[in-house]
């Protein structure tokens, strides 16, 4: 009889996912989403020894899931499974910013049977139900996956994974990838900041009359301003007047992009 293991579990969609399929006339969105697949898949097989043993990846439309076996192991794989875990989605994402894809999701640690054809678990139902709640571009950790961290932090003193991710806290007190710090640890080109530079301001002027966009691309905004800041490259920072309500992060007036 199957039975599930326990997993770290995101769950990851495509913003605008189905306009994307709607409006996709000449397939460059297939296109783009089937390369940042092959990509992602190849990164993953080339570590034999670990990732592919340990980590799984699947796209559906405009869904995507990555698995990780988190159970049982020795320090050493848990340590590597789990960098390799949050480098590949920390690398998913930023690369999908490249091709003008923005991506919100979430992770959960729980239970998850998954194998060739078939994915069932508790994680998987748990990290879709979050990912609603993320709300803007970012992929989010549930308290089940900050938990599973600081516990193996403290059972394996030797192995110091969690302050070792790539993470931020955001206003709303979430930890989120930092997914723009892959362009800083992975000396990555200029050209790179001045492309999503640009689709920034683009999707900023085109939809400044959409609030539930403008609210998702504000918090982007901020963001990215934050990264310029941090890494000395202000020429890029986007300075831009909109409506005050906009800023808000979410839909109430207890949080707001400051």
């Amino acid at each position: 009889m199957e039975k599930p293991n326990l997993h770290l579990v995101a769950y990851i969609d495509m913003l605008a996912g189905t306009h994307m399929i709607y409006e996709d006339k000449e397939y460059e969105n297939l296109n783009n989403v089937h390369v940042l697949y092959k990509d992602i898949v190849e990164k993953i097989q080339k570590d034999k020894a670990y990732t592919t043993r340990y980590i799984d990846i699947k796209i559906f439309s405009d869904n995507i899931l990555i698995s990780s076996k988190a159970y049982f192991e020795t320090p050493k794989i848990i340590r590597r499974t789990i960098f390799e875990f949050f480098d590949i989605i920390q690398e998913f994402q930023y690369r999908a910013l490249c091709k003008n894809i923005l991506l919100r999701g979430a992770i959960d640690y729980g239970e998850l049977f998954i194998d060739s054809n078939f994915v069932w678990g508790k994680a998987l139902v748990e990290a879709y139900k979050l990912e609603q709640k993320a709300l803007v571009p970012r992929i989010i950790l549930s308290n089940n996956t900050i938990d599973f961290l600081e516990k193996l932090d403290d059972k394996f003193k030797s192995i110091s994974i969690f302050n070792r991710l790539p993470l931020l806290s955001d206003i709303d007190d979430e930890l989120y990838i930092n997914y723009l710090s892959f362009w800083i640890n992975n000396f990555r080109s200029k050209d790179e900041v001045e492309l999503w530079t640009n689709f920034l301001k683009e999707e900023l002027s085109k939809n400044s009359n959409n609030y539930k966009i403008m609210v998702k691309l504000n918090w982007l905004k901020q963001y990215h301003n934050h990264f310029c800041d941090y890494c000395e490259v202000g020429k890029y920072a986007i300075e831009q007047k909109i409506n005050a309500i906009q800023l808000q992060l979410f839909d109430t007036s207890q949080y707001t992009l400051l």
